[in-house]
């Protein structure tokens, strides 16, 4: 798994520039008229202590930042891209809104503070994840924040890592939503861990904390009625 962190986006008077990676080795740049995206220096929605940012943990991906919403700020929204449309398309990228901000956990530090602004993203996609903030001031004036894109390396029906310390995911794709549940059994067919789970569709990820379990050989049972049964196997170091 590939944490990539791009700080590219600029805000100009002449158009707003994308930098994005194209195929994980070169970069695409796209010029687009600013008829409705303002600087945050043109209009004070967000007022920001720390970049946009997201980082993979055993459960997904999660976007954070940390600053203020202040009283001009009409909505936030999280948004999620998986893939680069026609180099001649504007924008670039197939951008969904995934979250808003009442979705965000918020984080108050004493008062004064910036707060941290935070949402996990339970179903990425295996391969590149592009994220971007939405933000809309009461005017209807609109920015973005800057872009990052994560990889995720993941094999369907497997754990990561196979060989576990602490803690891993399990990354199962099914065909459609529908509750689920995940047994988990020694070499010797004891039940260990269960728990019931929803299966996303597409992909889903799975954190579980093995800090606390014996040294051993496990098998974890995953089962749906639209995904059968997937069986895989991982040892606890």
């Amino acid at each position: 798994m590939t944490r990539r962190t791009i700080y590219t986006l600029t805000l100009a008077l002449g158009g707003l520039i994308l930098t994005l990676p194209v195929f994980g080795t070169s970069a695409l740049s796209i010029e687009t008229s600013p008829t409705t995206a303002k600087s945050p220096t043109d209009t004070i929605i967000v007022d920001y202590v720390s970049p946009f940012d997201a980082y993979i943990v055993p459960e997904g991906i999660v976007c954070d930042w940390l600053g203020y919403v202040t009283s001009n700020t009409a909505s936030v929204e999280l948004q999620h891209a998986d893939k680069i449309l026609e180099y001649s398309s504007t924008p670039p990228l197939d951008f969904s809104t995934i979250a808003i901000l009442d979705d965000f956990v918020i984080s108050e530090f004493e008062p004064g503070s910036p707060n941290l602004f935070s949402y996990l993203h339970r179903s990425p996609s295996n391969g590149l994840n592009y994220y971007r903030l939405k933000i809309t001031d009461t005017s209807g004036d609109m920015w973005f924040s800057n872009i990052i894109a994560i990889e995720l390396q993941l094999t369907a029906g497997n754990m990561h890592p196979t060989i576990v310390d602490t803690e891993a995911s399990l990354f199962i794709e099914s065909p459609v939503e529908e509750p689920g549940e995940l047994n988990i059994y020694d070499m010797n067919g004891r039940l260990i861990y269960s728990e019931n789970i929803t299966l996303n569709e597409n992909s889903t990820l799975i954190g579980l904390d093995f800090s606390t379990w014996h040294t051993g050989h496990y098998i974890a049972r995953v089962s749906g009625e639209q995904l059968g049964m997937e069986i895989i196997r991982f040892m606890k170091r």
